[in-house]
């Protein structure tokens, strides 16, 4: 399986970013109604960067803040979730982190399960300021499960609970 993250129809053409480490992905049980999903892909390495680009060489993508209805991580083999807006339902969800950070609006994320603690991670949508027409991100690679994943979007778990816990 090729992991890998690919921009298209970005300024400098179609960018493909690696991984130098594994995916992180956490499901965090705040209260007995509300868990928090958050996935971490860090280290995203490009290959063949054009001259005159003006940003990192590593990247990040993230989910942070996420309300889902599970109790266990194993319940996301199958699962698709969307995510129409980067910013919503009060916190910041999703970012890719090339320029200063930007949502990825119209997120769908596939989940697959492979072995225990481990998922193959489908990921689409569309980055960039105002962008809410062209699908231009998309993401392929593995995810193992962590404690205390810590993103930069990560709210305060008190903050959190008083967004999302339905009582």
């Amino acid at each position: 399986m090729k992991q890998e993250l690919t921009i298209s129809k970005h300024e400098y053409g179609e960018l493909k970013y690696y991984p130098a480490i594994s995916g992180q992905i956490e499901l965090r049980k705040l209260t007995d109604n509300l868990s928090i999903l958050k996935l971490y892909f860090q280290k995203l390495r490009i290959i063949d960067e054009p001259d005159e680009m003006y940003f990192d060489n590593s990247t990040e993508v993230m989910l942070a803040n996420f309300p889902i209805e599970i109790t266990e991580l194993d319940e996301l083999d199958g699962m698709e979730i969307y995510i129409d807006e980067g910013f919503e339902g009060g916190a910041l969800t999703t970012m890719l982190s090339v320029y200063d950070g930007e949502p990825i609006n119209k997120s769908k994320i596939k989940f697959r399960l492979i072995k225990k603690d481990c998922f193959e991670i489908d990921w689409i949508g569309f980055w960039g300021e105002g962008n809410d027409n062209d699908e231009n991100f998309k993401l392929h690679i593995i995810a193992y499960k962590e404690n205390d994943v810590v993103t930069p979007l990560c709210e305060w778990e008190k903050d959190l609970i008083e967004k999302f816990d339905k009582k």
